[in-house]
């Protein structure tokens, strides 16, 4: 029998009074729920208040925004197969207007610690599978814990994968050669993407050459980081195609968590302000046409 459990029920942005304050709070699989942008940072503020000093915040399967168009590409297309890229195109369209899940911008966090002087830290979901989870969600830590100053930072020499030509295996031959060097790279192809990223673009008819011919999972990066030796840290970034960012290093102690900061005002896309959508509005306006059938 469990004697240290307290249960709570209140809004998500009206929490009650707790004493003491809280070392780690956990809000998992749930940002989804929320109606829009400001919910979202309204409970983000109430949670900072309930947070002990050097604490963290972890929010985990967050539904990727700059992926939106791109899963649902993925879902119609697998729905009716039969349709040719005409018919899905409006269908897609509909779908992404009508979205009823709050899908957030990787970019948001890093302005709300910045704002609010949290340090986040943003990464791809742990798994291997080809899962929606896996692909179109990320996990979020906001801590309070001390920054290294700029100084103190490790000296990158960031590398553009693509650019590089890098591979999963010229990556790990380097690993395995028992060199001691740091690796940072840009525009990761995130390897469990390529194929919806691929009917994407047929379905736009956008250019070929801008799809990634091959991508790497962060999973696979991982185990291939212990058995070498090497630490890896992830920064899921707003690029259209799902690329992150990550270092490895043989350093002995776990990387800053602000080890991505210069890289935090960066954008991809068109409209960097549009950190998400907003499904709130649109179930206020089925709630208010179905409030106005009801009365006619």
């Amino acid at each position: 029998k469990l004697t240290n459990i307290e249960l709570s029920v209140a809004e998500a942005r009206n929490l009650p009074e707790f004493e003491p304050l809280f070392d780690v709070i956990i809000i998992n699989s749930v940002s989804q729920y929320f109606p829009d942008m400001t919910y979202l940072t309204e409970v983000l503020d109430a949670l900072r208040s309930r947070l002990a000093p050097d604490e963290v915040i972890y929010m985990g399967d967050v539904r990727n925004y700059c992926l939106l168009e791109t899963f649902h590409a993925s879902v119609q297309s697998a729905r009716a197969p039969q349709l040719t890229n005409n018919e899905l195109l409006p269908r897609i369209a509909k779908a992404v207007q009508d979205e009823p899940e709050l899908n957030v911008n990787p970019c948001f966090f890093h302005n709300y610690a910045k704002k609010t002087g949290l340090t986040p830290r943003i990464e791809p979901r742990r798994g291997r599978h080809a899962t929606e989870m896996n692909k179109y969600r990320y996990d979020v830590t906001l801590s309070r814990r001390p920054e290294c100053s700029d100084d103190d930072l490790p000296a990158l020499n960031w590398q553009d994968w693509g650019d590089g030509n890098w591979t999963f295996e010229k990556l790990a031959d380097h690993l395995r050669s028992g060199t001691n060097a740091a690796f940072s790279f840009t525009c990761v192809p995130h390897g469990l993407l390529i194929e919806d990223l691929r009917r994407r673009d047929e379905l736009y008819a956008m250019d070929a050459q801008s799809t990634p011919s091959n991508g790497v999972i962060p999973e696979e990066l991982r185990e291939l980081a212990a058995e070498c030796g090497y630490t890896v840290s992830f920064n899921c970034s707003d690029h259209p195609h799902g690329y992150y960012d990550m270092v490895l290093s043989t350093a002995g102690s776990p990387h800053p968590a602000n080890l991505f900061s210069t890289l935090a005002r960066r954008s991809f896309l068109s409209e960097p302000s549009a950190y998400g959508n907003n499904p709130g509005a649109r179930l206020k306006k089925v709630h208010l046409a179905n409030l106005i059938k009801e009365a006619l």
